[in-house]
């Protein structure tokens, strides 16, 4: 029998730390909104290298000095942006599975580009489900350990149940399997888009306007949008109704500074939607911070499926070699 117990505490939560799962589906008719993972890619590996079930909750991380202590032997994979993870002092590789003993203390550094990590445990963390799912949503109040939305902050202390995880050592094949993987996700490139269902709305002009551009990520981007400033994409208004919106979305308002909408949207928008980004590209766009600048360039649906397929295709093989 397995029984609930007390995991991890958490000494710094940097700049945001919340419980994150696969996501709420089948409920935006009501007005709730999907969450979920900002990178799901990096979300779904952190589990897969654990050898534990895809929906699991894991802490999604955004910022910098992220410190937790185990209060029990535990396996931990840490993923996402490029960082450093210290264990009691020494460098630990990110991307691996690896263990905590009681008191141990992990610490995360971000060394390069990237923007949020993910740390999954071989346990399945105690939180408040919400509409079928463990994720945190603080505009509406929903999920994390309290069941209220909020963040992880000093003191929480993590419960939960262990599961067994896989034994995992890597080979030299899978390991470069993995670096293949990980800089096809995210090497550094133009984000690609698909055009949107108000596209015919907007002229040849505003279409050249937005994949010719360099446009800045604002400081107050979130999880619910990225906000852009750069050239105008079109002076046109016009009302439409409001209809719902999937992540990727690009919506231009009346000022023509696209948006972005991510994980934790809402269910509904009224603002023409020009794109959206290609599914495959949505974890790289996740990982840039606010300050940086990103291009776009246009894919067919085609393409972008036949990308994803071979994504989901090695990830598989990985997956088959563990």
């Amino acid at each position: 029998m397995t029984t609930k117990q007390p995991l991890v505490d958490i000494l710094n939560p940097a700049a945001l730390s919340l419980l994150i799962d696969s996501g709420r589906t089948g409920y935006q008719r009501q007005g709730v909104c999907a969450s979920g993972p900002m990178d799901s890619f990096a979300y779904e590996m952190a589990n897969m290298l654990l050898g534990i079930p895809a929906n699991s909750s894991v802490i999604e991380v955004c910022g910098e000095g992220f410190i937790m202590q185990a209060l029990t032997p535990i396996k931990v994979c840490v993923t996402g942006a490029n960082g450093r993870c210290n264990l009691n002092g020494e460098v630990i590789p990110m991307w691996r599975p690896f263990d905590l003993d009681a008191n141990d203390v992990l610490q995360i550094e971000l060394t390069g580009e990237g923007y949020r990590y993910y740390i999954g445990f071989n346990a399945q963390l105690d939180s408040q489900v919400a509409y079928g799912s463990y994720s945190t949503v603080m505009r509406e109040r929903l999920g994390g350990i309290h069941g209220n939305g909020m963040p992880l902050t000093l003191g929480d202390r993590l419960q939960g149940t262990l599961t067994k995880p896989i034994e995992n050592n890597f080979t030299s094949r899978q390991s470069l399997m993995l670096q293949q993987l990980q800089k096809s996700v995210y090497s550094s490139k133009s984000i690609r888009l698909i055009p949107g269902s108000q596209f015919d709305q907007f002229d040849r002009l505003a279409w050249h306007r937005l994949l010719s551009s360099k446009y800045r990520i604002e400081q107050h981007s979130n999880r619910m949008g990225i906000r852009l400033h750069g050239p105008s994409v079109s002076n046109r208004t016009f009302t439409m109704r409001s209809e719902g919106l999937t992540m990727g979305s690009v919506q231009v308002p009346a000022d023509g500074q696209p948006i972005v909408l991510m994980a934790d949207r809402q269910t509904l928008g009224g603002y023409p939607k020009i794109a959206n980004v290609a599914m495959v590209d949505l974890p790289f766009l996740s990982q840039r911070p606010p300050g940086t600048s990103i291009m776009f360039a246009e894919i067919d649906l085609e393409t972008s499926r036949n990308e994803w397929r071979l994504r989901q295709y090695m990830i598989k093989q990985i997956r088959a070699s563990l």
